[in-house]
Parts: C-alpha cells; structure tokens; sequence
C-alpha cells in the first residue's frame, strides 16, 4: 500500500472516529437526561399518575440505552480501525525513511534542498525580470520612433496607444473583455516586433557584424605594422634609418673635419 494511501486512509478513519465520539457523547448526554428525568419523576411528591410517567421514561431510557450501546460498539470498532491505520501508516513512513537514508541524496541532503531553494529564487527574479522586460518592450518602441530625439526615463510617459487602450475602461459603454482582449493584442505585437528584431540581429546583422570585425582586425594589423615601420626598435624601421642616416652624417663631418686639420 503506498504512503499517500495510508495517510489518506489514516486521516479518514480519524475523521470517522471524530463523529462517532460526537455520536456516543449526544446519546450518553440523552441517556443522562432521561434518568434525570425518572430520578425526578420518582422523586416527587405528587403521587398522581407517577408510575406511568416512569414507566414511559422507563420505555424511553430503553430505546435510548440501545442508542447508547450501539453508538459504543461503533466507537469501539472505530478506535480499533484507527488503530490499525495508524500502526500501518508509521510502517510506511518508517519504510520511507528507510529508503530514503539508502537513496543517493542521503548524504547530500543539504545540497539538494540548497539546490532547489536556488531554483525557486532563480525562477522569482525571472518572473521579476519578465514584468520589467513587457516595461522596456514599450519604451523600446516608443524609442524606435524616429522624431524621438531624446528620452528621459525618470519621465517616462506610456504610449499613446496604450493611453487610448486604457482610456476606454472610463466609458460608460465599457466592454471590459474586449477591452482586455485588445491590450493583450497590443502586448502581443510589441513582443513579436521584439522578437523580430532580435531574429534580424541575430541571423541577418550577425554575419555583417563578424565582416565588419574581420576589417578591423585586418585595419589594426596593417596600422600596426605602419607604426612599426615608422616608429618601431627594429633595424628596418624609419626611426632606425634616421638614427642611422644621422650617425653616418656625424661620422663624415669628423672626417672632413680631421682632413682639414691636418
């Protein structure tokens, strides 16, 4: 029998056994009365018509003494079966713990309830983030409008289509379900101009982007190699010619220099 079985069948013989101690209480609360009552017939002083009110008490504290037994007998049962439900419902969480210290994540019990409380904290900010990304779906828009020369978010405005959207639940003539149903459309095609656009960026500018990058790392090498031939350290370079062409100069000035003194 499985552990959600015995549970629910645990709980439902205690509910049972909840109504039959109410069932048993009402009828020994009306078996109480009834020999209050005979106790009180018997009891008094007016002789007139005594013994067959106590005989008709007596006939009543009959039926309800069989009430009184039969509501004991049921209880009894009840508390045996309850009993039986229980014993069976502490083997089956017993055999659960059992299966449980055997399972794989016995010993990383921590990790694993760390790593579902992680997935339930990733899941919150990812529904926070999808409400704050329908928010910049519309602002995106709005800045896509080219006579939108600049845009100020502390001040941000709602479109004017969505104004008139939202306007219409302030008519008298108010259809809120087909009001609904145009701003759900509204959303819907700003998310699909998004996700257009993001195909087009993705599929279409992706493969100009990787051209354009290709050209400016062939630019950047070729300026590089300008630089060096210009400016570089090594034998080759301007820079080293022109230190060169200089030494050369100086070293024919001594010369002539010593030719002429001597």
């Amino acid at each position: 029998m499985s552990s959600e079985h015995s549970e629910s069948e645990y709980f439902d013989s205690l509910c049972e056994l909840d109504q039959h101690l109410l069932s048993n209480h009402e009828s020994l609360q009306n078996t109480l009365d009834q020999l209050s009552s005979l106790v009180g017939n018997l009891s008094s002083s007016d002789n007139a018509g005594t013994d067959a009110d106590a005989i008709g008490l007596l006939d009543e504290l009959s039926t309800q003494f069989e009430d009184l037994l039969s509501t004991s007998v049921d209880l009894k049962y009840n508390k045996y079966h309850t009993r039986e439900c229980q014993i069976l419902h502490a083997k089956n969480l017993q055999s659960i713990n059992w299966n449980l210290s055997r399972s794989q994540f016995g010993p990383n019990l921590r990790e694993y309830v760390t790593y579902i409380e992680t997935i339930n904290k990733n899941s919150l900010e990812y529904l926070n983030l999808l409400g704050t990304y329908a928010v910049d779906l519309a602002r995106q828009i709005e800045i896509s409008d080219p006579s939108v020369s600049h845009f100020d978010i502390d001040d941000w405005k709602p479109p004017r289509k969505l104004l008139e959207i939202l306007d219409k639940f302030q008519s008298e003539d108010c259809e809120p379900i087909k009001i609904r149903d145009e701003l759900q459309s509204y959303l819907d095609n700003i998310k699909l101009s998004r996700a257009k656009f993001t195909l087009e960026n993705k599929h279409i500018l992706q493969d100009k982007l990787g051209v354009l990058s290709k050209e400016v790392s062939y630019w950047r090498k070729e300026w590089d190699n300008i630089e060096n031939m210009m400016f570089g350290e090594g034998s080759d370079s301007m820079r080293s010619m022109l230190q060169t062409v200089d030494s050369l100069r100086s070293k024919i000035n001594d010369e002539n220099t010593d030719i002429e003194m001597s």
